[in-house]
């Protein structure tokens, strides 16, 4: 479980990472701003379900080379930067589905109260970036030049 929580963590790390360089549009500064800030934060969590994992007894590693970052959808004719936040978003709702199971099995499959309070933390920061990125695709969308 936990293994594939990291390799979902892992690859938004990476998509953060690539986009917050290729940001543009009207929202530039903002996108920018917000895509920094995640992605210090996901290396945060990341380096955290790491640390619990091992100290589990699992090896996992943080799935930086362990597989390709996985394939974006190209560019739909909307602009760059409502399709980036998008994915985005989708990405980090995935992330707080697992999270929820996984803090859910944590404590009523294996009893393991540490392991759920940290997801239920993880699932929260994930929760607070999935809110600004639907403010800022609201802006996006809706705010005339």
């Amino acid at each position: 479980m936990l293994a594939d929580l990291l390799n979902d963590e892992s690859a938004l790390y990476a998509i953060t990472r690539d986009w917050r360089y290729n940001a543009a549009g009207r929202k530039f500064l903002r996108l920018h701003t917000l895509l920094d800030e995640q992605f210090s934060e996901i290396g945060v969590r990341l380096t955290k379900l790491a640390a619990r994992s091992r100290n589990l007894g699992s090896w996992n590693s943080t799935g930086q080379r362990d597989q390709p970052v996985p394939a974006r959808a190209t560019a739909p004719a909307d602009p760059l930067e409502a399709h980036m936040i998008r994915e985005l978003l989708g990405l980090h709702e995935t992330l707080i589905g697992g999270l929820k199971r996984g803090s859910a099995a944590a404590v009523e499959r294996f009893h393991d109260r540490v392991t759920a309070d940290l997801l239920a933390d993880l699932t929260a920061q994930h929760e607070k970036d999935a809110f600004m990125l639907r403010a800022l695709l609201w802006e996006v969308e809706n705010v005339t030049p």
